[in-house]
């Protein structure tokens, strides 16, 4: 696994805290911000694996967040994992999954279960990063070939269009000065359309 930054919403709240605590690790750069709109400028400024935060109720900071992502073209596919209180009720992960969370934990799930899930993430969005480059290495690589198609389609215009004259000027009667001077034409652009 790279090396991943991942954002935590710390409203003050103690799981998130503790698992910032118990997550930390050479590879894995860990950002602490204190309210949405502090979350929405780092999510701006840097590539985030994923961010964590903390949702007690229906009026949480980690709502106004994943509304606050799901709204944005340049944060929208960050994963988006929302910490629920144990013994949340069923509306209230109802809410966190269709606020656009990627996953729904409980506070009490373990460190090595988190860990994992990180892991996954951490690979989806490295993979989505490699996608993203090649996707961009592909276009320019397109973009080469049409330009490099279109200047042979354009050099081979003029000496295509001379054996193409030359051709029929040899299904008439002609002296043979004007055949003979026909066929060193055509030699000639056929030699052209062969260096190219």
């Amino acid at each position: 696994m790279t090396g991943i930054a991942i954002l935590f919403l710390d409203d003050g709240s103690p799981p998130v805290r503790a698992y910032a605590a118990q997550l930390a690790h050479p590879q894995r750069e860990l950002v602490m911000v204190a309210t949405v709109d502090a979350a929405m400028d780092a999510l701006l400024a840097t590539r985030f694996a994923l961010v964590l935060a903390y949702t007690a109720n229906a009026d949480a900071a980690g709502f106004a967040l994943a509304r606050g992502m799901r709204a944005d073209e340049r944060t929208e596919a960050v994963t988006l994992v929302l910490v629920l209180p144990d013994g949340a009720g069923p509306a209230l992960a109802a809410q966190a999954w269709s606020s656009g969370a990627a996953d729904v934990v409980c506070e009490s799930m373990s460190i090595a279960a988190l860990e994992h899930k990180i892991n996954v993430f951490a690979g989806f969005h490295n993979e989505r990063q490699r996608l993203v480059e090649l996707a961009a290495n592909l276009d320019q690589a397109l973009k080469a070939n049409e330009l490099c198609a279109a200047m042979l389609a354009h050099d081979l215009r003029n000496p295509l269009t001379a054996v193409l004259t030359a051709a029929e000027l040899l299904q008439r009667e002609l002296p043979p000065e004007v055949v003979r001077s026909t066929a060193l034409r055509l030699r000639s652009s056929g030699r052209r359309m062969q260096v190219m």
